[in-house]
């Protein structure tokens, strides 16, 4: 089951916009056209599904935030996702008083009813949300979608600084999932290393590629710290032990992409999204970022917001959405190679990106 499309109304800088997913979206659009906003959104589908709807209301600095030109302009936030396996699911958030949000209604369009409640729409008036009612009583249906909604993960590997989270050392066993951040990097290649030989080897190789001095990772844990894995490499070069301070910020993202997109089969969450993942890559790795994107959307769902025109050259124009403003509302408009076939005769896609014929750009 996949993310056939998602409603965003009142979020942010969205009035009213639906986006359909495939197996690979690359999201192109200017400064403040709304790809941090739709990352945004799915980070707080995630967090009402995991009842966590306060906590990150608190943490973007409270409803009035989140609303389209906040509450005189826009009375609630609804948010809508179609499966494709027919399953719809929908919910409305309205804010209080104390500049908090409930949720007063959701909907569902499922096969059955979940057990013991009748009805399409329920109203709840609180701050949980009834899905996690319906999967706790057993109902399939609702189990099904809200595994799908808390499989997705937005990835924000920017900060390659030198206080970086993924610079530093990791517990061991801290290795369920690479964090949002990458700052388990170090635990989760300790991890590949000693049970998925496989994609260890294929996350060597994709670093190599694009680092070509780069021999292997040095993932002993510490003999003084037994618990804790810092991220050390070898140079072809050499026999020294290089730290994580070592690295430059490319090739320390080039590899936390790596452990990202080419992680075992069966770990695969429903979707990705990554925030311009791009950043700090030499022009010649973006071919290599291009193939482990498509390599990992044959397991999950990708959706990539980027500012780079070359990296749109490695995609088909059907995998590319722009994102523009449109009377102050971001708006979504997927390329279509039929519509662009005479332009492409002579114009590679990031030439139209730059003539601002496709839409996406700075220019509105």
């Amino acid at each position: 089951m996949r993310i056939e499309s998602v409603r965003l109304k009142g979020w942010k800088s969205f009035a009213d916009a639906t986006l359909e997913l495939r197996a690979v979206n690359i999201l192109i659009g200017g400064n403040g056209a709304g790809k941090s906003n739709l990352l945004g959104f799915f980070d707080l589908l995630k967090e009402v599904v995991e009842n966590r709807l306060q906590r990150f209301v608190s943490k973007v600095g409270g409803a009035e935030t989140c609303l389209h030109f906040g509450r005189k302009r826009t009375r609630a936030i609804v948010a809508e996702v179609a499966a494709t396996n027919g399953l719809r699911y929908s919910l409305c958030l309205e804010p209080t008083e104390t500049d908090n949000f409930v949720i007063t209604e959701e909907a569902r369009e499922w096969p059955t009813a979940p057990p013991g409640l009748m009805g399409d729409r329920l109203n709840g008036h609180e701050s949980m949300s009834m899905l996690l009612g319906w999967a706790q009583l057993g109902h399939p249906e609702a189990k099904s979608m809200l595994g799908l909604l808390k499989g997705c993960y937005v990835y924000h590997l920017h900060d390659t600084s030198p206080s970086s989270p993924m610079r530093r050392g990791r517990d061991v066993e801290d290795n369920r999932r690479l964090y949002g951040d990458g700052a388990n990097l170090a635990a989760m290649l300790y991890l590949y290393r000693e049970k998925y030989p496989i994609v260890y080897r294929r996350v060597r190789a994709a670093v190599r590629a694009v680092a070509t001095y780069f021999d292997d990772f040095v993932l002993d844990p510490s003999r003084l710290q037994v618990d804790t894995v810092a991220l050390r490499w070898r140079s072809i070069h050499s026999e020294y032990v290089f730290g994580t301070h070592q690295l430059s910020d490319g090739t320390l993202r080039m590899i936390a992409l790596a452990t990202l997109l080419l992680q075992p089969e069966a770990d695969y969450p429903a979707l990705i999204l990554l925030d311009e993942p791009e950043l700090g890559l030499h022009p010649a790795a973006l071919a290599i970022l291009a193939d482990l994107i498509k390599l990992a959307s044959r397991r999950c769902q990708i959706l990539a917001g980027t500012q780079s025109g070359m990296l749109l050259d490695h995609f088909a124009p059907e995998d590319i959405v722009a994102i523009d403003q449109r009377d102050g509302s971001s708006t979504f408009r997927r390329l279509d190679a039929e519509d662009l076939k005479d332009w492409l005769e002579d114009y590679s896609v990031s030439d139209l990106w730059a003539k601002n014929v496709i839409g996406g750009g700075p220019y509105g």
